[in-house]
Parts: structure tokens; C-alpha cells; sequence
């Protein structure tokens, strides 16, 4: 599995119910977002989930992961008998990149979650003064019918909750569409071209709109720039054509695949430089 790259905003600093969590949670809790898929849905595997967010460190990581469940941070459920964890905020704060693979992960519902919460929560505890997840001693410390029950209703509760909440913010994106970066975009043309477009005129803004609806964001519109530029930029009879309404218009998508992979890592760009020289190469031997 190959860890996703995600958003860190600042406020994640000065998260003043995150900061009353162990340092190894939170940078776990930052892990679970590049493990997650677009959704924010993982699979609960401990051991992968530790090999992949904590490779060098000595860590106890079903004692971090109860301390997010404890203070909700993530979720725990199953279906058909297979394991699977939830970030409740991750849409808030994240925007996932509009080629990541859909998820394959099953939702989750207040059933499912809380049977597994409630067994968290049932069978284990943490060491008095640690962060390690030990069993409970003995049968009669598990908890009891009644306190099972009051523990289920509170899980049920906080669910219902947060469904709440996320039916509010899914109906305040609706009502408040995600602000579009138009100055950004323009600038970053005219930046690359040596041209003075202007963010304000309405047939730009009226492209860059569409585009955004589809799902391209800052990035795409930055790329879509330096393919072209890199196609066009010294070629005379095409270098007019470096203006909005051709690199954002409808041919946009078909602009942004002709620009190779797309490469997230400095190693992953350098490898692909170094195979484009090699072509050009053998092209000319």
C-alpha cells in the first residue's frame, strides 16, 4: 500500500483537544489520514497501520489507537466480519485529488460501529500511568450488563450527534460552494507566460468556474499551465494560444493527460526526467 498525500492546515497545531493527546496519537492521527482512502475510511490493521506510519519507532499501537476512539477522533466497525476504521472529519478538512481511486471500503452505520466500540471498550484497558493497552484482569472486571448498556446508549447518542453535524456541514456546502482560487490560477499564468491576464474578467472566471465544478482544483490548473507551457512556450505559432480560455476551457482534461504521470515525490519526478533522456536519446542514435 502506498500512503496518500493529504492537507495539514495549520489549526491542527493549536487543536486544543488534540493536544491533550500523547504525541505518538497524535502523528498517528495525521498517519490515518495519508492510510485512509478518499472517504476517510481505513482497513484496522494494527500492523500494517503501525509499519506504515511508525516504520523506525517502538510503539504500542492498539494503545494509540484506543486513545483516538476514546476521544472520538476515529471510529471503529465491521462488516461481514472485516475490520475497519473512520475518520467522522475527514471531508471537512480534506480535499482529495480528483483521480484518487474511489473507495472500496463499506460505509459505516451506528450498528456496526457500535458493537466494536462497545467491545473496545468492554475488553481491554489502558496500564495506570501508560499509554499500553493491557487485557482486563479477571471476568468480573469486564463491564456489566447494565454498564454495557449505558455505554451503547452514549456511543448511540454521540453517533447521532455527529451525523447531525455532518448533515449540517454537507448542507452548508451545498448552500456555500467551495471558494475558487481565481487569482491564484491567473497569477500563476501570467507568472509562467510573462502575460498580464486579469483574475477579474468574466470569460476567465467563467472557464476556471466550469472546470472547478468538475472537480479540478488549484493543482490541476497549475498543471494543465505547465504542460502547455513546456508544449508551446517556443513555438511561435502556438505560443498566443497560452491564455485561459484555451488551457481551461473543455479540453482541459485532455491537456492534463498529456503530461505524463502525474509524480508526487522528488524521486518519482526524477526518475521519470531521467527516462524522458534516455528516450530522447535512443530517438536520436
Amino acid at each position: 500500500m502506498i500512503l496518500r498525500t493529504r492537507n495539514l492546515k495549520p489549526g491542527f497545531f493549536k487543536n486544543e483537544d488534540l493536544a491533550e493527546l500523547p504525541f505518538g496519537a497524535r502523528i498517528l492521527f495525521e498517519g490515518l489520514w495519508c492510510f485512509s482512502d478518499r472517504e476517510g475510511r481505513f482497513e484496522w490493521r494494527p500492523k500494517k497501520i503501525k509499519a506504515e506510519i511508525f516504520p523506525y519507532d517502538n510503539v504500542k499501537i492498539e494503545a494509540l489507537l484506543k486513545t483516538l476512539l476514546e476521544k472520538k477522533f476515529i471510529l471503529h466497525y465491521s462488516v461481514d466480519g472485516v475490520q475497519y476504521g473512520y475518520i467522522p472529519t475527514f471531508l471537512e478538512h480534506q480535499h482529495t485529488f480528483f483521480h484518487e481511486a474511489k473507495s472500496i471500503i463499506p460505509p459505516p452505520n451506528t450498528k456496526n460501529i457500535q458493537e466494536n466500540q462497545c467491545l473496545d471498550i468492554a475488553l481491554t484497558c489502558l496500564a495506570p500511568g501508560t499509554n499500553m493497552l493491557v487485557p482486563r484482569l479477571n471476568t468480573r472486571d469486564l463491564i456489566n450488563t447494565r454498564d454495557l448498556k449505558d455505554t451503547r446508549d452514549l456511543i448511540t447518542r454521540d453517533l447521532k450527534e455527529k451525523d447531525n453535524k455532518e448533515k449540517e456541514i454537507y448542507k452548508e456546502k451545498e448552500s456555500k460552494p467551495d471558494l475558487i482560487p481565481f487569482f491564484e490560477i491567473i497569477s500563476y499564468l501570467n507568472q509562467k507566460t510573462k502575460k498580464h491576464f486579469s483574475h477579474k474578467t468574466k470569460v476567465y472566471r467563467g472557464h476556471i468556474k466550469a472546470r472547478w465544478n468538475e472537480g479540478k482544483r488549484l493543482d490541476d490548473f497549475k498543471r494543465v499551465v505547465d504542460v502547455k507551457f513546456e508544449k508551446w512556450g517556443t513555438d511561435q505559432k502556438m505560443i498566443d494560444y497560452l491564455r485561459p480560455e484555451t488551457l481551461f476551457g473543455t479540453k482541459m482534461d485532455s491537456y492534463l493527460n498529456e503530461g505524463g504521470p502525474i509524480l508526487e515525490t522528488s524521486t518519482d519526478k526524477l526518475i521519470y526526467e531521467m527516462k524522458k533522456e534516455r528516450e530522447e536519446r535512443d530517438e536520436h542514435s
